[in-house]
């Protein structure tokens, strides 16, 4: 019956994302911006040294281009996302020269991954993840797309702060959820900022 609702959630917030319009993902995409760094600077920017670690959105998926940017801008390293087997490796991109053809080629799910041949692969255990999600409840828990990834990633590397880019209609009250499902720190929205910690 769970399994059921985790489906019926998916197939819902799936239908609702892809109504979003270009322009609704372009305005949003600047004020989850805006709020991802004003989020940073009121932690004192512990982050600065470390590097971060994005997804790469795919069609309306909450962006992080903007984000990816604006790191570049500042000199600060960035790392995405590739499926290896079962495993979810980080490997750095560098900069507007590295979403080149050559850098990045479309892997698990048509989701853009980086080459290995191009990209370097990175372990910095205390690097903020940005993680992506098709829903997320007010405890900071999290409905993926069903491969468990994420959850196994931070299993082994449980040391990363990790927040997650959402839209408003992508926040419940509570989801279903398995004993091994992560938590997340913080779910940054256009609109609001929800704190999971010591919830």
């Amino acid at each position: 019956m769970e399994r059921e609702s985790k489906e019926d959630l998916r197939k819902e917030i799936a239908c609702l994302r892809e109504r979003v319009s270009p322009e609704e993902k372009a305005d949003w995409a600047q004020k989850l911006c805006r709020e991802f760094f004003r989020q940073l600077d009121q932690n004192n920017s512990i982050f600065w040294k470390k590097m971060f670690y994005l997804y790469l959105d795919i069609r309306r998926e909450a962006g992080t281009r903007l984000i990816l940017q604006e790191l570049w801008r500042r000199g600060i390293g960035t790392a995405v996302p590739k499926v290896c087997g079962r495993e979810l490796e980080f490997y750095q991109i560098r900069g507007e020269g590295d979403s080149s053809v050559e850098a990045l080629k479309p892997g698990y799910m048509g989701i853009l991954e980086p080459v290995k041949v191009v990209c370097s692969q990175v372990r910095q255990e205390e690097a903020l993840v940005v993680v992506p999600g098709l829903a997320f409840d007010r405890k900071g828990y999290r409905l993926g797309y069903g491969g468990g990834f994420y959850d196994r990633f931070f299993a082994r590397e449980p040391k990363h702060p990790k927040w997650a880019l959402a839209y408003g209609f992508q926040i419940r009250n509570s989801l279903p959820r398995e004993k091994w499902d992560q938590r997340m720190d913080k779910i940054i929205t256009p609109t609001e900022t929800i704190e999971s910690k010591g919830k």
